[in-house]
């Protein structure tokens, strides 16, 4: 899980557990960001000062995505099926658990999982275009535009909702409208343009696509 969507989901959610200084540490070497790490340490800090607690549920999530950064999936899938059983209905883990076999390119597993996310929690944009993907690498254009769009009504300012709009037109063949849509995922989330410039170049190799000399087709 990437860092910035789990600083994000402990920021909104108002998660607290007890995050001590190698827990943080482990997070850092397994590869958190700055930002990621300080939403640690003060989620740590509100549960050693009020009464709410530790929130096993996330703390097993944030060590997840350790053993995950990792390449430990037996220790990944050992943690998240545990976390199902205290509770089956939390989207967390489901998505936990799309991560795995998408590392392994099972898709249809993948898909499986991220599907019960958006079940349990259909305000939950990043799940929706995870499944989004999924169903791109299973050539469901209409399901990957569905995703894409419930990702977007969201959390418009994401690239990456764009990103899959985009992949459900170039499934149909619609490589103008896969073009447009890419060139505004990098106009949200310019950081990200190396990404989209990539699949924009995908677009231009696609058979019976033609250039216009313009940056378009």
């Amino acid at each position: 899980m990437p860092s910035d969507f789990l600083a994000r989901e402990i920021r909104t959610r108002g998660v607290t557990f007890y995050a001590d200084s190698e827990f943080v540490e482990n997070a850092k070497k397994a590869g958190a960001d700055s930002d990621l790490a300080s939403e640690l340490e003060k989620a740590s800090q509100t549960a050693a000062q009020t009464e709410l607690g530790d929130s096993e549920a996330t703390r097993n999530m944030i060590q997840v995505a350790i053993s995950m950064k990792g390449d430990e999936y037996r220790s990944a899938q050992r943690q998240i099926r545990a976390t199902l059983r205290a509770d089956n209905k939390n989207a967390d883990p489901y998505f936990a658990l799309g991560r795995v076999p998408e590392q392994m390119e099972e898709w249809d597993s993948a898909g499986a999982a991220y599907a019960r996310a958006v079940q349990f929690a259909p305000n939950f944009a990043y799940a929706w275009g995870k499944l989004s993907f999924m169903y791109y690498q299973q050539g469901d254009a209409a399901d990957v535009r569905t995703s894409a769009e419930a990702m977007l009504r969201l959390q418009p300012d994401t690239g990456d909702g764009f990103k899959y709009l985009g992949l459900s037109k170039q499934l149909t063949g619609d490589y103008q409208g896969a073009l447009d849509d890419f060139h505004r995922a990098n106009i949200v989330e310019p950081k990200n343009g190396a990404i989209y410039f990539y699949d924009m170049g995908l677009v231009y190799a696609a058979p019976g696509a033609k250039a216009d000399g313009r940056g378009g087709l």
